[in-house]
């Protein structure tokens, strides 16, 4: 089940302004956000992509982009081992948010993404947290819990 019980207050003030709210088809997308990540999503994650933009938080928690992607910039850098998770083995390159923003992990860390398939423009939608992270130098090996999950459902 996901974490959304409706459009947070940002949302609600750009859909009102848009005139979205007009729109009853529309009213209510945000129940298309899973709670749950589908075995299509696991997939895509595990063998479409190359690189992973993720956002975090900062200290001040303002949001932080980045790009995660594999040693040598292969598919394979994301795993999915078991329900709703995701191990990334990824780089991190000098001056990286997210190597700044996982200075301050202490058990959970929330971070959101899009994994893009650049071929197909296919996009995939993650948000939830990091349970586990170790940082070497210049890589991470994070486990990502994702309890928000949206995007396309084939292969």
């Amino acid at each position: 089940m996901s974490n959304l019980n409706g459009w947070h207050r940002g949302e609600r003030l750009v859909r009102q302004k848009l005139g979205y709210d007009n729109i009853p088809s529309t009213a209510d997308m945000y129940t298309y956000i899973s709670g749950e990540m589908p075995e299509q999503h696991s997939t895509f994650y595990t063998t479409r992509l190359q690189f992973l933009p993720m956002s975090t938080l900062d200290d001040e928690g303002r949001p932080w982009g980045s790009i995660l992607a594999g040693e040598n910039g292969n598919i394979g850098f994301v795993r999915h081992p078991k329900y709703n998770t995701l191990d990334i083995n990824a780089k991190l390159w000098p001056g990286e948010p997210f190597s700044r923003n996982a200075q301050s992990f202490s058990g959970e860390m929330l971070i959101a993404g899009i994994g893009v398939e650049v071929s197909t423009r296919r996009r995939n939608k993650l948000a939830g947290h990091i349970t586990s992270l170790a940082l070497d130098n210049d890589s991470a090996h994070l486990q990502l819990f994702v309890d928000e999950a949206i995007g396309y459902f084939y292969l």
